[in-house]
């Protein structure tokens, strides 16, 4: 079984993979993914040039390309983040036994916790955090397209409590 997480920003993609990892599954990142590819182009790694980045890929190379990349890479269960366009979770579900969740919370919620977790990338202001996550849900066909992503998940989980709390609801999706 190979599980997917897509999502909200800040809404605890990163935790939900944790406890996977913790069950025994491998981890990638489609943002990884992204991230060794502008290191290798010596670009700067924000938010921004993440998101340029991958809507340039995928334009250039097909909506599943990050996917494939992290396909060849597969060599038992998994847990895969990051996932952001339809492309990607149609290269997935190719592959099987593929189940993907959405992590979803209050936007307030989310961001607090992107100031919080004080990432560079991360915006600074509400009003950014929302316009960010305008474009973000609704892209064009090989852009990031999160609304059509959260309508695709086999699971959404609305992660508006504690970690122990996000971890309990996992744990049911596994059983």
């Amino acid at each position: 079984m190979n599980i997917g997480i897509t999502g909200t920003n800040a809404a605890g993609k990163g935790t939900a993979a944790k406890f996977f990892i913790r069950r025994g599954y491998d981890y990638y990142s489609l943002s990884d993914e992204l991230r060794a590819i502008l290191k290798d182009q010596g670009i700067k790694i924000t938010r921004d040039s993440l998101t340029f980045m991958g809507n340039d890929i995928r334009k250039e190379k097909g909506a599943g390309y990050l996917a494939e990349r992290v396909i060849k890479k597969l060599k038992g269960e998994a847990v895969i983040d990051s996932i952001r366009n339809e492309g990607e979770v149609e290269a997935m579900r190719k592959l099987g036994k593929f189940v993907l969740i959405a992590i979803d919370a209050p936007i307030e919620t989310r961001f607090k916790r992107a100031q919080e977790r004080q990432r560079g990338e991360d915006h600074k202001s509400f009003e950014e955090f929302k316009e960010q996550e305008a474009e973000e849900m609704d892209g064009a066909q090989m852009q990031q397209h999160l609304g059509k992503l959260m309508d695709m998940a086999d699971v959404t989980i609305q992660n508006d409590g504690s970690v122990d709390e996000l971890y309990a609801k996992l744990e049911e999706v596994l059983k």
